[in-house]
């Protein structure tokens, strides 16, 4: 019993090393464009992460904009969605990355957002957001600005 416990365990700490290098190599896919777009890894707290929370505050922060922005809430929304952003450099691979990933269970969630092109202008619309939460307690955080 001890040893099929042991061996859980490996196998769990191996899993969260590749995690920690998919996330690495997704950091390594974002495009953040020309304008001082950013991307970064943080950490959250699994147990009280508050996904609800997240998403009112991405609405709050796009309602009443010039831009029309689309929202990109859930994991569903982060499959269908990642590889029309521009957000990464290599969509196809990035793509591969986090369906991969959804199908093992390791991520949590997804909020961000994309100009749709629909309503305002290139020169101040240019921008995508996206957070996506693992269930390791990262968050990979890409912003692309291409605004003017």
């Amino acid at each position: 019993m001890k040893l099929i416990a042991l061996a859980t365990m490996l196998l769990s700490f191996s899993a969260l090393a590749d995690l920690d290098k998919d996330i690495a190599r997704l950091s390594t896919l974002a495009d953040v464009g020309t304008n001082g777009g950013e991307v970064f890894v943080k950490n959250y707290n699994v147990a009280t992460f508050k996904y609800d929370s997240i998403v009112k505050s991405l609405l709050s922060s796009i309602k009443g904009s010039e831009c029309k922005f689309t929202p990109l809430i859930g994991r569903e929304a982060l499959l269908r969605d990642a590889g029309s952003m521009v957000i990464f450099y290599q969509a196809s691979e990035a793509e591969k990355i986090l369906k991969r990933l959804n199908k093992q269970g390791l991520i949590k969630g997804a909020a961000g957002f994309y100009w749709t092109g629909e309503s305002g202008d290139s020169e101040y619309c240019s921008r995508e957001d996206l957070d996506i939460y693992f269930t390791n307690g990262k968050v990979l955080v890409i912003t692309h600005d291409s605004t003017t």
